[in-house]
């Protein structure tokens, strides 16, 4: 069992719930924030890139927009970075507002089909490449913060990235919404053999403050399930009955007060 919180040192540490595709999650009650146990080691092979169907495309491009929507209310134009860039997405939406953006991923393949649709993009992991005096007006994450094995480091290397007056958006599931509360080990969101930890808006704000940054804007909302869509004339089910109840619950926001299971946060350089 973990014993001690990883991400802030506290021994707060309580059992929460043992999520449907096993392992066990705890959760801090010093800094709000959850780990998973035992600790995922997670292999990302550099030659791997995760295929999307075609007919798929205008969900993520979809999401990509929102997400730029979001950011252009509140930042004008300026250089991003995005962080786990994968197909690209979030670079196309960003370029059509008018930012200046970069993408940078481990994968290959990811890089490469990227470069086909002339998106600029670097291949490497985030933690380990020299961006030299090379400085972001925003710098982009979007579920991949879960992922990392040291996030205050990674933090730390985003700030020091950052211009002057520079943004850190992060997109990360709320483990502290609606949905999980009423599904428990059935939520989808708890993906035990790839996430490391598990924020809450209260975590999410003390991971920050604790490494130099302030949260200007939090919006929480669905994540957003696809476990139902169409193709041809009819709609079909896809995933497992677990992401349809999880789909069901989002879409017409069962429970009172419903709190999205997802964050949007803009910090800004202290």
């Amino acid at each position: 069992m973990v014993k001690k919180c990883p991400l802030c040192g506290s021994n707060e540490i309580r059992f929460l719930v043992k999520p449907y595709r096993g392992g066990s999650i705890y959760v801090c009650g010093s800094c709000g924030n959850a780990t998973t146990y035992p600790l995922p080691v997670v292999s990302y092979l550099e030659d791997s890139f995760f295929d999307l169907p075609a007919d798929e495309f205008n969900t993520y491009r979809t999401y990509a927009g929102q997400i730029t929507d979001f950011i252009s209310e509140h930042i004008s134009k300026g250089s991003l970075l995005d962080i786990g860039t994968g197909a690209g997405f979030l670079l196309e939406a960003a370029q059509k507002r008018g930012f200046a953006a970069t993408g940078i991923d481990p994968s290959g393949p990811a890089v490469s089909f990227c470069r086909t649709r002339k998106l600029k993009v670097l291949q490497g992991y985030f933690e380990k490449y020299a961006f030299k005096s090379r400085k972001f007006k925003i710098i982009t994450c979007c579920h991949v913060l879960e992922h990392v094995t040291e996030p205050e480091k990674f933090i730390a290397k985003i700030k020091k990235i950052l211009d002057r007056n520079g943004y850190l958006f992060l997109a990360q599931t709320n483990y502290q919404g609606t949905i999980p509360h009423l599904l428990g080990r059935f939520w989808e969101g708890w993906v035990p053999r790839e996430h490391r930890y598990h924020f809450s808006p209260e975590g999410i704000e003390d991971l920050l403050l604790r490494n130099g940054m302030r949260i200007k804007v939090l919006d929480i909302i669905p994540l957003g399930y696809t476990a139902v869509w169409r193709k041809g004339n009819g709609p079909i089910i896809r995933g497992n009955i677990y992401n349809l109840l999880n789909y069901i619950i989002s879409k017409f926001k069962i429970g009172f007060p419903f709190v999205g299971d997802q964050m949007y946060v803009l910090a800004e350089k202290l």
